[in-house]
This record gives C-alpha cells, structure tokens and sequence, in this order.
C-alpha cells in the first residue's frame, strides 16, 4: 500500500526565531480567521517553534497545520509545571482541531482538601469527580482545596509528606485508643490524648502552610529539629528530617496559573504606553493580551464598562475608591482595585510584568519589520497584538 503523498503547501507564517524567548511557555497557533487551531506547551519556546518551520522531520498532522499557522501567540510561564497546566486548560478552552490528545471538560488535576471536622484531615480531592470519602466527613463546606498536582501519584506523595510530617490523623471515625500508626511515630495520637487539641490544631496549621507554597520556614523548622537531634545523637530521627526536607524540596515546585479561587480575577502591568493583561476565571489563567493606552482610569473604564472580574490587580497608585464606585454602577457587581506587595497576587502580578517586557520588546524591537510594525499598528489602535 503506498503512502499518500503531501503536496507541500505554501507556508504563510513568517516565522524568526529570535523573536520569542528561550522561556518555559505555552503557545497558540491561530489561522487566518484568528482562530486556535493547536496549544502546546514548551521548556523553551524559541527551541520548540523552530521545530513547526525548521525540520524537515515532521509528523503528517505537523505537515498538514503548518501552512494554516498565520500567528502564534504566546503566553510566558514561570516553570514546566506551569506549561503543563496552562496547556490543558488552553485546550479545554480553545478545543483546537489539530490537539489530538484533547481530555474531557468533566477531567480536572488531582487536589489535596482539608477537611472541615474538629480534629482536621488531609483527603484526595478531584474537580468534577464522585468525592466519596470527602462529602461523608463533617462540616465538608468548611472544607479548604490545595492544588492542583499534576497527577494523582504526585498529590499523593506530598499529601502523605504533610500527614506524616505533622502526625495529622487519617483515620475516619476517631477511636479511643492510639493505633499503630502513633508507635510509629507517623500519628500525633490526638484520639488518646498523646498531644493537645491545640498542639494538634498546630501542627494542621503548618500542614496547610507547607501546601501553600510557604515552605521556606517549614523547612528552616525541619533542619533545625534535624540538628537538634544530631546534637543528642539521634541519628535515626536526624535523617528521617533530611528526607523529609530534600522530599519537600524536589516534590514542591511552585505554580500559579490555576489555583482554586470562588471569584474572577484581571491582572494589569501598566508600562508607559502599553499594558499587559492576564484574565483568571475562578483561579485558572485563560486569556493574555497586550494593549495601547493614554490614560490608565479611561482604559480601564472603557475596558470594564459592561463587564468587570471581582478583582483587579495592577501594579500602580490608582484613585482605587472612585474607579470601583463607577465599575460597580456600571457592573452592578462589587468590584475592587488591588495592588499586592507580597503573596500569591504579587507573584501573578511579576508573570504579568514578564509577558509584558516580552510584547514591549518585541513591539520596539528592529527586526521582523513587517510583522512588528503591524503589532505596533494594533496596538496603537488599541486592539490586542497577539503573541
């Protein structure tokens, strides 16, 4: 049987790569009509692109979408982790034709869920999934998600990390008498009274602090307990620590581009002429933009005239109370105007600024003249330039 033959089409995308970075990423290859016909996702972009108008090594789909690629945008992560999950929900979002690997809507990454009872649990979480084991405990709405993980094997380690770290319990009903999980010191045996209420609420505390992201002084607590025991010989506790510490260290890698929020969220880096805007739908980065503006209050109230998140962030002094009074008589919704100066809205305000040193550079920059100056072109014009 012979092989169908490609007619090589002509390719109408003028691709350079020294116009994207060599930065984790996810990009969006659109045809003429604007739409997304594939995501991917990139340890470094400019390397992955060049693959798509450089080999000649191409797999038959690749062939045939090329020629069909009229612009690429491209959205610029902190890590591989971050690509991994911003390209699924990209394809979620988009459902390009040329994604062959498309998953369900009703499939969501592993979460990590504490549970709402007296003396709190750590439980496997999934979105749109049969919770069992979560929705029989007591005071389940109480119930805070941490998350997501990129596979179930990877929440489950480091959801056995926090209980085994912290003594948490794990079992169902409490009983009265302490099981063999406490004589093996994996249990703080708060059913038999071995450590306080209060104690035990603590040690959940830093369990949810150590799945926040704020490890940094759990473990600076952690090697410090390790010295001590060093100190009075306990060599077997010492490096049990040490494992928990490196374990901590390689499992945690930090992500922010879908986290598990009950609002929606813009964030705004306002340049001098430009400002870069990332939309978040109830904690998941969907939509990146880049536009021309000459006044800050007009394009945000023009922006938002019909339709505003519950929160924007921006990164500079604005009259907050008067701009969120005249969102809120346009939206009907409360709407309120955030400048961070640390903890997670920081962090996603920093992505925000790096897309947009991206665009800025790109857009000023010399070569590509004909591709450039019609970004610039729509820029000034007040439209998004993509990618």
């Amino acid at each position: 049987m012979k092989k169908e033959k490609i007619k090589e089409a002509p390719i109408n995308f003028n691709f350079i790569p020294e116009n994207y970075p060599a930065l984790p990423g996810c990009y969006l290859m659109k045809d003429k009509k604007g739409r997304v016909i594939y995501v991917g996702k990139a340890k470094e972009l400019r390397r992955r692109l060049s693959y798509y108008f450089r080999s000649r090594r191409q797999y038959y789909k690749t062939r045939r979408m090329v020629p069909r690629i009229y612009d690429i945008e491209i959205i610029i992560v902190n890590n591989e982790t971050e690509s991994l999950i911003l390209e699924n929900n990209l394809i979620k979002f988009h459902k390009p034709g040329y994604n062959s690997m498309l998953k369900q809507d009703d499939v969501g990454y592993p979460f990590i869920v504490l549970t709402g009872e007296k003396f709190p649990r750590l439980l496997p979480y999934r979105k749109n999934w049969s919770n069992r084991q979560y929705e029989e405990t007591e005071g389940k709405e109480e119930g805070r998600r941490f998350g997501p993980y990129l596979n179930k094997e990877y929440r489950d380690a480091v959801m056995d990390l926090a209980i085994e770290t912290f003594g948490l319990r794990i079992c169902r009903h409490l009983p009265k008498k302490s099981c063999f999980r406490y004589r093996l010191k994996k249990c703080s045996g708060i059913c038999e009274g071995h450590i306080s209420p209060d104690a035990y609420m603590d040690n959940v505390r830093q369990a949810t602090a150590l799945l926040e992201y704020r490890y940094t002084e759990i473990i600076n607590m952690l090697k410090s307990r390790m010295d001590a025991c060093a100190g009075v010989l306990d060599f077997e506790l010492a490096a049990k620590l040490r494992d928990r510490i490196e374990a901590i260290e390689n499992f945690l890698e930090k992500q922010i581009v879908e986290r598990d929020e009950k609002y929606d969220q813009d964030i705004l880096y306002f340049g001098y002429s430009h400002v870069m805007v990332m939309e978040l739908k109830k904690g998941v980065l969907l939509k990146a933009g880049f536009y021309s503006f000459e006044n800050e209050a007009e394009f945000l109230h023009s922006r938002y005239m019909e339709h505003a998140p519950e929160e924007i962030i921006v990164n500079r002094q604005m009259d907050a109370g008067d701009l969120e009074k005249h969102l809120f008589s346009k939206n009907k919704t409360p709407v309120r105007i955030t400048i961070p100066e640390k903890g997670i809205k920081s962090d996603l305000l920093l992505l925000c600024k790096k897309n947009y040193e991206y665009h800025k550079s790109k857009a000023q920059g010399s070569g590509c003249k004909v591709q450039r100056a019609s970004a610039v072109a729509k820029a000034m014009a007040g439209q998004e330039v993509p990618g």
